[in-house]
């Protein structure tokens, strides 16, 4: 039972920070930074042009996941 709760519980986080990413993008990076302590300083390229923070986010968004496997 425990085990289940915890299972549960950390499936909500990772669709409260997924929900937060995509209503706020900008709270993507301050997020990893505070859990690595820093990135480096690179740009991320995407076609040959710099993305934004807010563009990284959505790139990391919306690459394909797959889909949960529910009992």
């Amino acid at each position: 039972m425990v085990k289940k709760s915890i299972e549960v519980a950390y499936k909500q986080h990772i669709h409260n920070i997924k929900n937060q990413f995509f209503i706020d993008p900008k709270s993507f990076w301050p997020l990893i930074r505070k859990k690595r302590g820093s990135l480096p300083n690179n740009n991320i390229v995407k076609d040959g042009v710099c993305l934004t923070d807010d563009e990284s986010a959505r790139v990391y968004l919306d690459k394909p996941r797959p889909l949960p496997i529910w009992p």
